[in-house]
């Protein structure tokens, strides 16, 4: 490893175009399921796969990383992503579009597991703070550049060639990453993630699921501390619970959305400009949430904060979308509330709450306490996707968007009791 390699964070840029096609990514899914008249149902079915593909992933690629050259498992990666996103190009079927959006996420949870590696492997330790915020600065302005980029040019491209021109830029990730990426000794060890806040909030950001060994039934003992109520022994499971329901609101919520805005009147451009919105929110909300948690005093109070505000932002879309439904209310609340749920709500409780996790699984027991946290996180957002379209077929999508809100008001009672447990 040369001495550039151990001082340049420049390889990073070259995974700009791939986080760009990923961006609009599941987005763009739905519309094509829209097309393809899936229904909600569908919808459910495709982001849940792509859920579940990416705990397998998380697997998969661990154990991959630990045997063989991170270069090669993060070209991998890219590499059949592109395939992944070619194929969709060619679906013709609900099915054929669920297939290929799980190849795509399995392979491209391997780009950010690789990623979170070759920091440590290629940047010397004093500088691995400054390169994972550099990495989730460039990682926000491709999926922010891909989101305007599909908004801009949705009005007169069909989803099939905007799926073309996604494959064709992570085709540009591949060759630019071929050149640009240092090769890696394999001498890294997964546990020290748990030792770097930096690298354990981008590790979750880019793969929400991830395990330092599987999960066995001994994994999930803690949970059994729920009954001691509000002893400082329930905290960790505690801590637990209010984010699974976190997650099952998101899957829920995320998972419905722009196919809501899409079969309630809304078009292909203006769901994307809607998406970007959040997007460009959640950009400005992880630059302001370390001012917001200090203001707040703590963590647990600020995650209680966030929670209330996205809970209520999501109520207030439904409402809007049960008693108005009309286009004007749609855009409205898609550019006011969404923005503030997806933007600055989840930036900061994202910090906050993970923080939290950091602090408690660094201790004893990490890889027991991370297997449960993983296996929650990504069980709960599984259930969540999966339920959405169910729920919108039943009661209607507005009912459901206040469903994801009420659960979040769940979740910030209990941070509101860990604040107590402290």
């Amino acid at each position: 490893m040369t001495g550039r390699d151990l001082n340049s964070k420049d390889w990073m840029a070259s995974l700009i175009p791939f986080n760009i096609a990923m961006g609009p990514l599941s987005t763009l899914v739905t519309l094509e399921i829209y097309d393809l008249r899936g229904g909600a149902v569908g919808v459910s079915y495709a982001m849940s796969a792509g859920t579940a593909a990416s705990m397998l992933a998380s697997i998969l690629w661990g154990f991959a990383l630990d045997r063989y050259d991170r270069k090669r498992v993060l070209l991998a990666g890219l590499l059949g992503t592109f395939l992944s996103l070619l194929a969709l190009s060619f679906a013709s079927s609900t099915a054929q579009v669920a297939a290929y959006y799980t190849s795509a996420s399995l392979f491209s949870s391997a780009v950010g597991m690789a990623v979170s590696v070759l920091i440590m492997d290629t940047i010397e330790k004093p500088r691995w703070s400054s390169a994972y915020s550099r990495y989730n600065m460039l990682s926000s302005v491709g999926y922010l550049a891909g989101d305007v980029g599909a908004a801009a040019l949705s009005g007169f491209l069909r989803a099939r060639t905007l799926d073309e021109i996604m494959a064709a830029v992570t085709a540009a990730s591949v060759a630019w990453s071929l050149r640009a990426v240092p090769r890696s000794a394999v001498r890294f060890e997964r546990e020290s993630l748990l030792h770097v806040i930096e690298g354990f909030l981008v590790r979750l950001r880019v793969v929400p699921m991830f395990f330092l060994r599987l999960p066995t039934r001994s994994t999930f003992k803690p949970l059994r501390l729920l009954k001691l109520g509000r002893s400082p022994a329930a905290y960790i499971p505690t801590l637990f619970l209010a984010i699974t329901v976190f997650y099952v609101s998101s899957g829920i919520f995320n998972t419905l959305y722009p196919y809501g805005l899409r079969a309630l009147g809304l078009s292909s451009t203006e769901v994307f400009v809607v998406i970007s919105a959040g997007m460009a929110a959640q950009a400005l909300g992880y630059q302001l949430a370390p001012r917001l948690i200090s203001s707040s005093g703590n963590n647990a109070r600020a995650s209680f904060r966030a929670l209330l505000t996205r809970g209520a932002s999501y109520i207030g879309i439904g409402v809007a979308t049960r008693l108005a439904g009309s286009q004007a209310y749609l855009l409205g609340t898609g550019l006011t509330l969404y923005p503030l749920a997806a933007g600055i709500a989840f930036a900061t409780f994202y910090t906050a709450s993970n923080i939290m996790v950091f602090e408690v699984l660094k201790g004893s027991s990490e890889g027991r306490g991370l297997g449960l946290y993983s296996t929650l996180t990504g069980s709960a957002f599984f259930a969540g996707s999966l339920a959405s379209g169910f729920l919108a077929n039943r009661i209607g999508f507005g009912y459901t968007y206040v469903i994801a809100g009420l659960l979040l008001g769940g979740s910030a009672y209990m941070f509101r009791e860990l604040e107590n447990m402290a």
